[in-house]
């Protein structure tokens, strides 16, 4: 969502030790590495990074992009948000995934294509419909 926003991925932030309305989000290992990209900081999975990315972007447009690419499960716009604290089934998982795999561009998981009957017609065939919610350069 930050990139889609037009956030670099090489914008620094600062991992510390960090409070927010009583909140004290904590990296693993309780370990702080100063000053990083969000690339750097993304790839490695900071917590205090995260968090404070969250609050910059906002709840809404993160909570919207998630639903874009497949969660349906419901999101609450809390700090722990940008730490998955949010349970989500592994199909929206897989539907998120896929969708950047996809380039952008999300096809709703589904179990059986198609259904015919023993003299080969249709008896149901699923409608799979495409849309792009993440634009090429963001992914």
């Amino acid at each position: 969502t930050a990139i889609a926003t037009g956030m670099s991925p090489y914008a620094s932030y600062l991992d510390a030790p960090y409070s927010v309305d009583g909140y004290k989000p904590e990296n693993y290992g309780r370990k702080y590495s100063g000053w990083m990209s969000l690339r750097e900081a993304l790839t490695n999975s900071v917590n205090i990074i995260s968090v404070k990315l969250l609050l910059d972007i906002g709840f809404d447009p993160v909570i919207k992009m998630a639903q874009n690419m497949g969660i349906k499960s419901k999101l609450l716009p809390t700090y722990s948000l940008a730490l998955g604290a949010s349970e989500v089934n592994l199909l929206e998982l897989t539907n998120a995934y896929a969708t950047l795999a996809a380039g952008g561009i999300y096809r709703e998981a589904h179990g059986i294509r198609r259904i015919t009957n023993g003299r080969g017609e249709v008896l149901y065939d699923t409608q799979i419909k495409s849309r792009r919610v993440v634009d090429q350069d963001s992914v």
